[in-house]
């Protein structure tokens, strides 16, 4: 219990110092749709499938939870990270149950998106009016996302160390040469730890927030000295990586067909499409036909999110490439570029490995990156003056058009998919 409150706590003061830019009745509903989709998943599993849990790894992390709260071991259980997190919530709770779990990855999926919106609080407040009503409906307020993350899974804990990971560079890293470097190890291979542990190619987003952070270092002796650290810290966790390295890398032919049945090249340049479009809101109707594990919750808020993805995405599509020279006149927050590339390393290892197929609950933690890529690219879309209504949401009629035939595309490509 006190790890929720915690999290509430933290909530709060995010919220009250970024109320300039978000839309109180956007927040508070995004909120009660979260409260309204926990309390209909826990009704449906506990009255109509009986069960305390939803199944598969969700089932087997909430076994390995009570294992090291029973027996205080963690022998033989993978994903220890989240395992350790589910044991906190627990461990501090006035009772066992995985209601504790679900309403705490509730609060990392806000904690999430508004610590991210922290990072871009001063560009927002001097160039929007308030944050787009697209934003929320692709993130908190999406009922896909929402269902897929609040479940006992790894998925928002890896999205919120994801953020945070970039946060810390953002706020915590001092200006200070000497600390810089000397926080940059510690900062590392602590995020190799947490990351590492739930997802093996974890190392790939430090990597590249480190990367990033030299490139807009300032000074040539920066620059030097960071790079050396880099190249130190790279070989060490190469080094302790190797072996499991070798091993998923060389599971990516089974990795493939599980996933889409392809392998090879095709399955990865076809996987790129995949992954965005994806199967879409058809599948969910046919959750019996399609899922092994499924809730009639689930299946409702995965339509309708994806419904609502489909129309979002196409839009964010139809903006960026219709103001692609003036977004890179204008200089994208550096900020900015940590989370596109963060989305693009996610994008590109799941084409590669999996042909651009992904479970339910990942495909929440994409869209969430994709809004939070998306929210300062909203801000740099002005002429002069702040971004307005109409400036976001209104379109000529040869950007009606684009819009259009993305979204036309999006629904062929999405309609295939489910086939």
């Amino acid at each position: 219990m006190s790890v929720v409150f915690v999290e509430i706590v933290i909530l709060m003061i995010l919220i009250k110092s970024q109320k300039r830019i978000h839309r109180l009745p956007m927040l508070l509903g995004s909120f009660l749709i979260q409260m309204l989709i926990l309390f209909l998943y826990r009704a449906e599993l506990q009255f109509f499938w009986n069960r305390e849990v939803h199944w598969s790894d969700a089932e087997y992390y909430w076994n390995a939870t009570m294992r090291l709260l029973n027996e205080g071991s963690i022998e033989g259980i993978y994903n220890t990270t989240y395992v350790y997190y589910s044991y906190l919530i627990q461990r501090f709770s006035p009772f066992y149950s995985v209601f504790w779990n679900n309403i705490s990855n509730t609060l990392l999926l806000n904690l999430a998106f508004f610590l991210s919106v922290q990072i871009f609080k001063k560009n927002l407040e001097t160039t929007m009016t308030k944050i787009p009503y697209s934003v929320y409906f692709l993130t908190i307020a999406n009922p896909l996302v929402i269902y897929s993350l609040m479940r006992n899974l790894k998925d928002v804990l890896f999205l919120f160390l994801t953020v945070l990971s970039v946060y810390a560079l953002f706020a915590l890293i001092p200006r200070n040469l000497i600390l810089k470097t000397m926080l940059l190890i510690p900062y590392a291979f602590l995020f190799h730890t947490l990351l590492v542990n739930i997802r093996p190619w974890g190392d790939v987003i430090i990597v590249g927030n480190m990367f990033l952070f030299i490139i807009h270092s300032r000074r040539k002796s920066e620059k030097i000295l960071f790079l050396a650290v880099f190249f130190g810290v790279i070989f060490v966790l190469a080094a302790s990586l190797y072996t499991k390295a070798i091993s998923w890398l060389s599971a990516r032919d089974l990795l493939l067909e599980q996933g889409t049945g392809q392998s090879g090249w095709g399955g990865f340049l076809t996987g790129f499409g995949r992954i965005l479009v994806g199967p879409g809101p058809i599948r969910s109707i046919l959750g019996e036909t399609y899922f092994q594990f499924y809730t009639y919750t689930g299946n409702a808020s995965s339509f309708v999110g994806s419904l609502i993805a489909w129309f979002i995405l196409p839009y964010y599509l139809t903006r960026v490439l219709l103001n692609f020279k003036r977004l890179f006149k204008q200089n994208l927050s550096q900020w900015n570029m940590y989370f596109f590339l963060i989305l693009l390393e996610i994008i590109a290892i799941y084409s590669y490995f999996y042909g651009g197929s992904t479970e339910l609950r990942f495909r929440g933690v994409l869209y969430v990156l994709v809004g939070i890529s998306f929210l300062p690219t909203f801000s740099n879309m002005k002429k002069s003056g702040k971004v307005t209504i109409t400036t976001l949401y209104s379109f000529k009629q040869s950007e009606l058009l684009a819009y259009s035939a993305i979204l036309f595309l999006f629904v062929v490509l999405g309609i295939t998919n489910s086939i």
